[in-house]
């Protein structure tokens, strides 16, 4: 409903909302500040990655030769 009211005060309060929860959730789960921000930027390549990509014949996304997959490897090792 504020998307559609263009109503940027409950945008940006529903965003903060969801990442607040996001992120005390990854914080219960036991990763540090640091930790976070680099799982952050481990997805954010990810995402990036594959921002070019295309639908095939069945609307299923798909990624590029040179996509990466997110790997938390040395966060969840730490755990």
């Amino acid at each position: 409903m504020a998307v559609t009211k263009k109503d940027k005060k409950e945008i940006i309060d529903g965003c903060i909302d969801v990442m607040f929860v996001a992120i005390w959730t990854l914080h219960k789960l036991g990763l540090t500040e640091s930790q976070i921000v680099s799982a952050f930027n481990i997805v954010c390549e990810s995402n990036m990655s594959k921002l070019w990509a295309w639908k095939d014949e069945r609307w299923k996304v798909k990624k590029w030769e040179d996509f990466i997959e997110p790997d938390f490897t040395s966060i969840i090792e730490t755990l």
